[in-house]
């Protein structure tokens, strides 16, 4: 109610500016929601205190090289034993010391592009229909544009059987 993220135990009532909320069941299938993996044109340098302010953190990653599309860091493992159907990514992003552009890409969903104040939280989401057989159970965020030394961080990864985004599920694996 007070405008701070906050986290809620199982089963205990949860509040938004408006009132009670309340959401229908879900499942993150990312197993671990505050781990990500430096892929393309970027390193682990640091961490940073999360949106939520829990235990484990965020991880803090310096650009190190000027990619064409883009510095991205993946969130998830690799599995294709999700099923198909309405997928729906989302994740915390900050970016530090100047505004960027972040964007999420994941199979078979339009990439949309995030506009990021500096040193500010602010989930992203993307949503698609997964056709195929299987899927994989992970999604990149990209930084874009990047420049050698841009800092930005990470946090919360979160995959769900929804068309829209829910409350981050924490998981631990």
């Amino acid at each position: 109610k007070d405008g701070k993220l906050r986290v809620a135990a199982v089963n205990e009532p949860r509040f938004e500016k408006n009132g009670l909320l309340i959401e229908g069941a879900s499942t993150n299938h990312i197993l671990r929601h505050d781990s990500t993996t430096a892929e393309v044109g970027c390193s682990k340098t640091g961490a940073a205190e999360d949106p939520l302010g829990v235990a484990d953190g965020a991880e803090v990653f310096t650009v190190s090289a000027t990619q064409p599309l883009g510095v991205y860091v993946r969130l998830g493992e690799p599995d294709s034993s999700v099923p198909t159907g309405v997928k729906t990514s989302s994740c915390y992003v900050m970016s530090l010391g100047k505004a960027a552009k972040f964007s999420i890409n994941a199979e078979q969903a339009a990439i949309t592009q995030f506009a990021v104040p500096a040193d500010t939280w602010v989930r992203i989401t993307t949503t698609r229909t997964a056709t195929a057989v299987n899927f994989s159970n992970f999604f990149d965020v990209i930084l874009d544009e990047a420049a050698p030394g841009d800092r930005f961080a990470v946090w919360g990864g979160q995959l769900e059987d929804l068309p829209f985004m829910s409350s981050l599920i924490l998981t631990a694996g």
